[in-house]
């Protein structure tokens, strides 16, 4: 799993964030877990039309946000390195 710092920042944020990238792969996986963020094509404008329509309406809610988002704070993934780390000097 190799995903973008900035990426991890974005949605530790606790604000809707729209990626405009593949919408397969490692990063659409954690966009779409994240139910305040969306991922679009690049090319895809009317995805991104009707996206941005839907994330500034009162439909899109992002309640869960910290929950959700929590694991992909800063704090949250260096304890997970650390923790990988010590695993494998004791290995």
């Amino acid at each position: 799993l190799l995903v973008s710092g900035k990426l991890m920042e974005y949605l530790a944020s606790g604000n809707q964030v729209l990626v405009l990238g593949k919408t397969k792969g490692d990063a659409a996986a954690i966009i779409n877990e994240v139910q305040s963020s969306a991922i679009v094509e690049n090319h895809d404008y009317e995805g991104v039309y009707t996206q941005l329509k839907t994330m500034l309406s009162s439909d899109f809610k992002n309640e869960n946000i910290p929950s959700a988002i929590n694991k992909y704070s800063r704090e949250a993934t260096a304890t997970q390195l650390a923790t990988l780390l010590l695993e494998r000097l004791k290995g």
